[in-house]
């Protein structure tokens, strides 16, 4: 009978105790809760970004050499559908560029995201050949995407990627800066 009351009691502790405890977790968690769903959903929707980069940019790299086959009529439309799932694509990047201060809390990262973010644009809206602004979109995406997204089972390519991307944001910033007017233009 001893037995059976402390287990009781000890059962009664525990519940109480429990109570107190989670009633004094549950609004904070309730709050990162809330804060973390948001969190993955700007991860959800760079990853997604980059991947209709990543796509849409190798499809109209691969099919441009279709040209001298007789279907660069019947493709027309397709090409032009790509090339506006990758004016979206770093659209959506650029509006939700805010999400770069928010993705990891190591200085670097936010500086590779945010200029990442607004070059890919910017070299997408340059006056460069379209072939050239394919290739250089993709230089950009591909490290990005093994940055921002690395496979858990290459660790060591984190480190070769993060080069990667940094050379491509240097190619890139070059890039635009040839295409950006030396004088600005007046204003009336």
């Amino acid at each position: 009978m001893q037995q059976t009351l402390a287990t009781m009691f000890l059962a009664v502790v525990t519940t109480v105790f429990t109570t107190l405890v989670m009633s004094r977790v549950t609004p904070r968690t309730e709050r990162w809760g809330g804060r973390y769903k948001r969190a993955q959903a700007g991860r959800d929707a760079l990853r997604t970004a980059l991947e209709t980069i990543l796509v849409a940019s190798g499809r109209l790299a691969v099919e441009r050499r279709a040209d001298g086959t007789g279907y660069a009529d019947r493709l027309a439309g397709e090409w032009d559908r790509w090339r506006g799932q990758l004016d979206s694509a770093t659209c959506t990047l650029i509006d939700g560029g805010e999400f770069a201060l928010t993705y990891s809390h190591r200085q670097r990262i936010q500086e590779q995201l945010s200029g990442f973010i607004v070059l890919v644009r910017a070299v997408w809206l340059c006056d460069r050949p379209e072939t050239e602004r394919l290739r250089l979109v993709r230089e950009l995406t591909e490290p990005a995407y093994q940055v921002f997204f690395p496979s858990r089972l290459h660790p060591l390519r984190f480190a070769a990627a993060r080069e990667r991307l940094d050379a491509a944001l240097g190619t890139a910033q070059t890039a635009v800066a040839l295409d950006v007017p030396t004088s600005e233009p007046a204003i009336d």
